[in-house]
């Protein structure tokens, strides 16, 4: 390939899979994702000036990426960017051809997920109900981090209208994260299809690194995420073309 940038950005939310796409893609010779467990680039200030980086920081993040005769194009994998604005901004300078595959879970799911993944790395010692309360609050300095933005993370629709401002829908790819845990080759084929990008070779693709969870959200926890996240449990489907509502249950 004559020009070594990166041109499929997957993404979406944290804790909807997209380390499972970064496995399958690496079975694929055509793709060459960063080498590193997630890329992170575009996310680290100190790696710009505003919406440029450094010369230095750009070719090590290339470097990142093993290019054989067989590749077609480099692809990012990294679930915070489309939650990180500036990110997106970055993202549309370094190339505004670029495409996005993203998978969204539901979003109560995603945001429990998140806590319980906080407390395994012991960065969270409130419950999950006391810990909602103090993000909707926004009194405590000390969680200023966005590690703790159980909400704010799952709040997809203000991310995507932030994304359209830089890519039109045509060049974004959007999956329930649950389609693509349930059926991923097929899904996965057919993102690329959409997006332009066809003549790969096939492979069985599975999804990996599902996490345990030795607590249960309480009825209050649920009832505050049911409220804060309407839109994206009852109308973000709709929005999004999606022929029915993945997080809604008869």
């Amino acid at each position: 390939m004559s020009d070594k940038k990166v041109t499929v950005f997957v993404g979406g939310a944290q804790k909807s899979g997209t380390r499972s796409v970064t496995e399958m893609f690496r079975k694929l010779p055509q793709i060459a994702v960063q080498q590193s467990k997630e890329g992170h680039f575009f996310d680290r200030d100190e790696w710009f000036d505003e919406l440029r980086p450094n010369a230095v920081a750009l070719q090590t993040y290339h470097d990142d990426f093993k290019v054989t005769a067989q590749t077609h194009f480099l692809c990012d994998v990294s679930p915070d960017y489309i939650f990180r604005n500036q990110a997106v901004a970055r993202i549309h300078c370094y190339n505004p051809q670029a495409k996005w595959i993203l998978l969204l879970r539901n979003p109560i799911d995603r945001a429990f997920s998140a806590w319980n993944m906080e407390v395994n790395r012991k960065t969270e010692n409130l419950s999950f109900e006391a810990a909602l309360e103090m993000e909707l609050s926004g009194q405590s300095d000390s969680r200023s981090h966005d590690r703790f933005a159980y909400i704010g993370r799952s709040r997809y629709h203000q991310q995507l209208e932030h994304l359209w401002r830089f890519f039109p829908k045509s060049q974004c790819h959007i999956w329930p994260a649950e389609w693509v845990w349930e059926n991923p080759t097929q899904s996965i084929y057919q993102s690329l299809s959409a997006l332009g990008i066809s003549g790969l070779q096939t492979t069985q693709m599975k999804h990996v690194h599902k996490g345990k969870y030795r607590n249960q959200a309480t009825a209050v926890a649920n009832d505050i995420l049911q409220q804060e996240l309407a839109f994206e449990m009852n109308h973000l489907h709709q929005l999004l073309g999606w022929h029915q509502n993945p997080w809604m249950t008869e």
